[in-house]
């Protein structure tokens, strides 16, 4: 009985697919090696947040992965968000707290709402919408980690989330020091007293 050839073209398209998988599969695994030694350069004080931040940018965009990388995202973020309290001064952040509680919690609330209202009308998922716009509105990549467990969103989630945010203060690190040198000019021309934040940008 002749096999038809709709089925016979079905199962040459699986085959390909799976050959591509295998492929791919083995190419990741061959630069497995490579991460342990990114993440010990990471940790060099010459590396900065952004240099890391490209790093992993590159890596995504050549797909090169880790088979099981993404099972540790949330902790490794949890763990980093108590690190990074342990190096921040309790006076300084009540009295940063205190000085701008209305600004934070108007730009706060802003953004979150701007962030549900462009994920509903983009059509993606509640707890992607969500982590984002936490991520967006508070402080990032510690936010998400924050607010993760309590949606108990998937690991690809949390992974995606992080990626659109990280991208963001990726053009932020390049776009605020340039926003801040434009109002520092404008108000040296203006002969304006220069806010004592945007000071070392005037020197």
């Amino acid at each position: 009985m002749p096999i038809p050839l709709c089925a016979n073209n079905t199962g040459m398209n699986n085959a390909k697919a799976m050959n591509v998988a295998v492929q791919n599969e083995a190419k990741a695994g061959s630069y497995q090696w490579l991460f342990p030694l990114i993440i010990c350069i990471c940790f060099l004080p010459v590396i900065s947040p952004a240099v890391a931040l490209f790093i992993g940018l590159a890596f995504s965009l050549l797909g090169i992965k880790h088979q099981s990388i993404h099972k540790y995202t949330s902790k490794v973020l949890q763990a980093s968000i108590v690190l990074m309290g342990f190096g921040m001064s309790l006076s300084t952040v009540i009295s940063a707290s205190s000085n701008g509680f209305m600004i934070t919690l108007v730009s706060v609330t802003t953004v979150m709402l701007l962030g549900l209202l462009l994920g509903k009308l983009f059509h993606v998922e509640k707890n992607i919408t969500l982590l984002i716009s936490a991520g967006t509105a508070i402080c990032g990549g510690s936010a998400i980690a924050a607010v993760a467990p309590i949606l108990n969103s998937k690991s690809y989630q949390n992974s995606f989330a992080l990626m659109v945010v990280f991208v963001l203060n990726a053009v932020a690190l390049f776009l605020f020091p340039f926003i801040a040198l434009q109002l520092v000019r404008q108000t040296r021309h203006g002969h304006r007293p220069v806010p004592h934040r945007f000071k070392h940008y005037h020197q």
